[in-house]
């Protein structure tokens, strides 16, 4: 579906990739990694439950928004897909934990968001199913 790839897309580019970049730097200001690996550890905390969180919410309505959702629709699918689609990308992160801690460790943010946009292809793959999948109320 092409319309979802550009809404994806759209959502990566100007929301959850701006967002990422600049929570990123505002933890890297506050905790910064190199003082110690539990600094490090405490901002993928924070990365996962906080920034995630966020994440999800504004894929769902951004590109439900972008693919002519209507408000109810949009609701909807946050109502019944946004806890699966938080527990799906909870899985994909679970699996990729060690990336995530050498990242946060020993990458600078400079690089970080690049690092995170190349291995957060099963973590979409995992919210766009549950933000999307048909159910029987539409």
């Amino acid at each position: 579906d092409f319309r979802r790839v550009l809404a994806v897309a759209l959502d990566s580019l100007l929301f959850s990739g701006p967002v990422t970049w600049c929570a990123y730097e505002i933890m890297e200001f506050f905790i910064p990694s190199e003082a110690s690996p539990l600094a490090a550890v405490a901002q993928v905390v924070i990365d996962e439950l906080v920034l995630d969180s966020i994440c999800i919410l504004g894929f769902f309505v951004i590109t439900g928004v972008l693919e002519g959702w209507n408000l109810h629709k949009i609701g909807h699918h946050l109502h019944t897909g946004y806890r699966p689609a938080f527990v799906g990308a909870k899985v994909s992160s679970f699996l990729a934990l060690p990336a995530t801690v050498y990242r946060y460790s020993h990458v600078s943010v400079k690089y970080r968001v690049l690092m995170v946009c190349a291995s957060d292809l099963l973590w979409t793959a995992s919210v766009s199913f549950f933000s999307h999948r048909p159910d029987s109320e539409e």
